[in-house]
């Protein structure tokens, strides 16, 4: 019976009870809360749920073969039309029916009639999405009714794309052509105590965006765009001057691979920083990456606040269960202390694509790049 509430729950959009416990059954018959008639046909009186009260049926069926779901729901009759997706925020709409998505969430909970079957650090198979991908791994880190809501969510969001033109495109990699220039063919001289660029240079840089204010303010902005680059390769030390590299030279001519470039550098998991894959922190920064895909922050400075609402909807026993890599490294990599430090390279490395006077303001192409990581 707790799988038939399983099932129900999910079909309207509703988290499931807690994972069923075989440990937790009580010892008598008598003692269960469900009563049986014996008649091949029996009902619950007692099937309530918040403010559902299902008249529900048991009755026998055919002995299912190996390799068919334990648990499945389907819409009676031929009439099989998913619900639109909500367009109201994934995080508190209820998840629209879709019966393959409900299923696959079915079928992770409860798996499949064995002996051929092994469901060890499975995560949801969603078509459109890699099972390698930032959304990927979000999707495996929310409670079941989330999950579908975002499925939901993520398939309007990937239907409505329009690609950027290519002036948006020129003006997402217009800083780092700024950059370009300023160093020009022979680079500028390398900082005597930092080893890159000096403070003055930094400055000069930020103005000539518009990313100004202030000293203090320039400075911060603009030491953000020389880092991406760094990080990225697309600067290098040469002699005791700081230079352009070929990759640099390369992106900064727009083009039809231009965004996938930026989002390749904008997209980069913790596997490939660290060796191996974090999860809470691959989750959070998807987090971040669909805060700017969907429109839903129109600002960089807006998206922290969406990732720690997006966090709420972890589910604690479901894809960090058998994970404690984040909180190992997190003693022995300072950087991965600070619950905000992935959150922040991806938002620093999208603020790099702001347009002239407008930093940190999400802009069309830095929306499809962010899209393009993460999925």
């Amino acid at each position: 019976m707790g799988w038939a509430i399983d099932a129900y729950l999910l079909s309207i959009g509703r988290e499931p009870r807690e994972r069923f416990d075989y440990e937790d059954e009580p010892e008598s018959f008598d003692d269960w809360p469900y009563r049986y008639r014996r008649d091949g046909e029996c009902r619950s009186d007692e099937f309530a749920l918040e403010d559902h009260r299902p008249d529900v049926r048991v009755s026998d069926a055919v002995p299912p073969e190996i390799g068919t779901p334990l648990v499945s729901v389907t819409l009676p009759g031929e009439g099989r039309a998913a619900g639109r997706p909500s367009a109201e925020d994934w995080l508190t709409a209820e998840a629209p029916f879709r019966e393959d998505d409900v299923n696959r969430e079915l079928l992770q909970r409860h798996g499949v009639v064995r002996p051929f079957f092994d469901d060890l650090d499975m995560r949801p198979d969603c078509p459109g999405i890699r099972g390698s991908s930032p959304a990927a791994t979000l999707l495996g880190a929310l409670t079941p009714a989330r999950r579908l809501a975002l499925l939901g969510h993520l398939e309007e969001m990937l239907s409505q794309v329009a690609e950027p033109g290519l002036p948006d495109v020129e003006a997402a990699v217009m800083p780092l052509a700024e950059l370009m220039r300023h160093l020009g063919v022979g680079g500028v001289a390398q900082d005597p105590s930092s080893g890159w660029l000096p403070d003055a240079d930094v400055v000069k840089l930020a103005e000539a965006l518009g990313w100004g204010g202030g000293r203090q303010l320039a400075l911060a902005r603009g030491r953000v765009l020389v880092e991406f680059a760094r990080e990225s390769r697309m600067i290098r030390r040469y002699r005791g001057r700081v230079v352009a590299t070929a990759s640099m030279r390369r992106l900064v001519v727009a083009g039809r691979g231009t965004l996938d470039a930026l989002a390749g550098l904008i997209g980069a998991s913790t596997r490939d920083r660290y060796g191996y894959p974090l999860p809470r922190r691959e989750a959070e920064i998807a987090l971040a990456l669909l805060a700017v895909a969907d429109g839903s922050a129109a600002h960089l400075d807006a998206v922290t606040d969406r990732v720690e609402a997006g966090t709420q909807a972890f589910d604690p026993q479901g894809l960090f269960r058998d994970y404690r890599f984040d909180d190992i490294m997190a003693t022995r990599t300072p950087d991965l202390s600070d619950a905000d430090g992935e959150v922040r390279r991806v938002l620093d490395a999208l603020s790099c694509m702001s347009a002239p006077g407008r930093f940190g303001v999400v802009t069309p192409a830095m929306r499809e790049v962010a899209r393009r990581a993460l999925a």
